[in-house]
């Protein structure tokens, strides 16, 4: 049986406190209230948010985006996965295997979808109108990412 319990009356969930820390409490209730930010060009669905946020490339990729201040290039963005993943192997194969799936595969993807500019032939990566979008549900899912890592270890 789940410890999870349904609101007969509407869409809300009741979580176990032991479940979530404050500060993804926090965050919670900011993304019930409805205080995630919009923007006036484009809005990104909710579907789209999760889906895209479902692949840890993309995770990664929107972190440091986030994190960083203007363009970013894919070099940067290639150190910080390398240094944030627990990756074996020889350093120069694996780089250009997770470059080459970068460019080829995971940035198209998000620049498509509008998450992120992307200019190939640059090889620079920027925030487009709707990266801000996905800030808070990426923060939640890198917070419970977090609390399941220390729960299993």
């Amino acid at each position: 049986m789940s410890d999870i319990q349904q609101n007969e009356e509407s869409d809300s969930v009741a979580v176990p406190d032991q479940w979530i820390d404050e500060p993804m409490r926090g965050l919670l209730q900011r993304l019930a209230a409805g205080s995630v930010p919009e923007t006036a060009a484009e809005s990104a669905t909710i579907d789209e948010v999760f889906d895209v946020l479902k692949a840890p490339e993309h995770r990664y990729v929107l972190t440091y985006l986030l994190r960083s201040e203007g363009e970013i290039t894919i070099t940067a963005l290639v150190d910080y996965v390398l240094a944030k993943t627990d990756s074996t192997g020889d350093g120069e194969e694996l780089r250009q295997r997770l470059t080459t799936e970068l460019t080829t595969t995971h940035l198209p993807t998000l620049a498509e979808r509008g998450f992120i500019e992307y200019n190939m032939e640059r090889q620079l990566v920027r925030e487009s109108e709707t990266t801000a979008q996905v800030e808070p549900y990426l923060t939640l899912a890198l917070a419970q990412q977090r609390l399941l890592s220390e729960r299993d270890s």
